[in-house]
């Protein structure tokens, strides 16, 4: 039996462990969010190419299109289990190369799925999902400073309202469906 002092102590690292999964939770679910609208944003800028860094940001977007909805699902994953969520762009960098990683579906040794999201990153992703989501940062400044915003009410029709020109059912539907693959394989991972 834990005595007083020792049940402070679990209770204190619990709650430190459940803070600071929330702010990961939600520093990662606002970073995905950016980078989404920085990429339906800058789709029809670049999209047909007319020169080579216009198909240097398609590239740059396509790969950030394929990493926002597996760091989505494993978002989700981590949401249901109320454990910390891996972060794509710093997990790798988080543990020794000898030692073993936490989740076999980013194992690169492991995993056919960890293998492409290194090459992703390692081919760009580091790079294009923060200028993505610095553009959507960007975007979304201007579109705050273009209204002045009244009271709550406003705020959120304008919110609704961007939100559904923006998204697009292609991209949603492509979105769900790579969250739902990597969900799929993380869970048969574990049951090995």
């Amino acid at each position: 039996m834990l005595g007083v002092e020792e049940e402070k102590e679990v209770k204190i690292r619990n709650l430190k462990h459940a803070f600071k999964a929330a702010v990961i939770h939600i520093i990662s679910v606002v970073f995905i969010g950016l980078a989404f609208i920085g990429i339906t944003e800058a789709f029809p800028h670049i999209f047909p190419p007319s020169s080579l860094s216009d198909m240097l940001f398609l590239y740059a977007l396509v790969i950030c299109a394929v990493l926002l909805p597996i760091q989505a699902a494993l978002q989700a994953i981590s949401l249901i289990r109320l454990e910390i969520p891996p972060f794509l762009l710093t997990y790798y960098f988080q543990y020794d190369p000898d030692e073993e990683l936490p989740h076999q579906v980013l194992d690169p040794t492991f995993s056919k799925l960890g293998v492409a999201i290194l090459l992703m990153l390692l081919g760009g992703g580091y790079l294009a999902w923060p200028v993505f989501a610095a553009y959507g940062a960007y975007v979304i400044l201007l579109v705050f400073a273009r209204r002045t915003i009244v009271n709550i009410e406003d705020m959120k029709m304008l919110a609704v309202r961007y939100i559904v020109k923006t998204f697009t059912p292609m991209l949603v539907a492509f979105f769900i469906f790579i969250m739902f693959v990597v969900i799929a394989f993380e869970w048969r991972a574990r049951s090995r």
